[in-house]
């Protein structure tokens, strides 16, 4: 992840990491091509997904607290939806 930019005064620049462990390293890199186009959305939180083995990393930075929480909020959705499709297969 990038470093953080200087952020407005008053302004909280927040970041969050998330790890997600998958049965299979398949798994994993089909939730990370799932989720890639929540990358592209850039207006408040910048975010960057990636796999290692079985393990999905996704790491926020936003301008704010507010931001972070939408875009995290976004990504546990999805994942959440991933999840059950991965339980119906």
């Amino acid at each position: 992840m990038q470093e953080p930019q200087a952020t407005r005064k008053g302004k909280i620049r927040s970041e969050c990491s998330m790890k997600f462990h998958f049965s299979t390293a398949k798994q994993a890199v089909d939730a990370k091509t799932a989720l890639a186009q929540e990358t592209e959305f850039k207006k408040r939180a910048n975010s960057q997904v990636s796999c290692k083995g079985n393990v999905l990393d996704v790491s926020i930075s936003a301008d704010d607290p507010v931001a972070l929480r939408a875009t995290a909020n976004s990504y546990l959705r999805l994942l959440s939806v991933i999840e059950k499709l991965e339980q119906e297969a």
